[in-house]
């Protein structure tokens, strides 16, 4: 059980940091194609 919650909770901040990073790189995007 305790391995399950374990391996639970690092799988969701392994997904927190993936949608963050893409969050990261469409706002980067948006800045470059604004400002050429």
């Amino acid at each position: 059980m305790l391995f399950k919650f374990g391996a639970h909770s690092r799988i969701s901040t392994v997904i927190r940091i993936l949608d963050h990073s893409r969050n990261v790189d469409v706002r980067s995007a948006t800045l470059i194609r604004c400002k050429s």
